[in-house]
């Protein structure tokens, strides 16, 4: 989400291209992955404090998820930068101005996140789901 930390020119300092860049450039950017964690554990600690056998489905839902974000990233990468937005012949371009090339990694990944997040709440849900029909 830092597209000209590699640029040899960047936007106007007070821009809001420029304020976005330094946001995700400088680490403050990480502000997402601590609500994206909280949200998380907003999720499972609930539900583990109810079942702690859980546990287990959880450390495997997020290892995949961590796969599947790996696999997600590279081929929404791929198709971003060959298809939607390729590179030109030199294959760096250090004039380009942009966010372009964020938005579709960012919104693949942002999609996969949601789906993991909705994923923990089920396996959560299912667990209760199940307790009450058994009795």
């Amino acid at each position: 989400m830092a597209p000209w930390d590699t640029a040899l020119t960047r936007p106007e300092l007070d821009t809001w291209q420029r304020s976005l860049n330094d946001l995700f450039e400088t680490g403050g950017g990480q502000i997402v992955a601590l609500a994206l964690m909280l949200a998380s554990m907003g999720v499972v600690l609930p539900s583990l404090r109810r079942r702690p056998s859980l546990a287990i489905q959880y450390v495997m839902s997020n290892a995949i998820f961590w796969c599947l974000l790996l696999i997600v990233f590279y081929v929404a990468a791929m198709i971003n930068n060959n298809v939607l937005y390729p590179y030109p012949p030199v294959l760096y371009d250090p004039n380009y101005q942009g966010f372009h090339r964020s938005v579709f990694p960012g919104i693949s990944i942002l999609a996969l996140c949601i789906g993991w997040l909705l994923w923990l709440r089920r396996v959560g849900g299912l667990e209760v789901n199940l307790r009450l029909q058994t009795g």
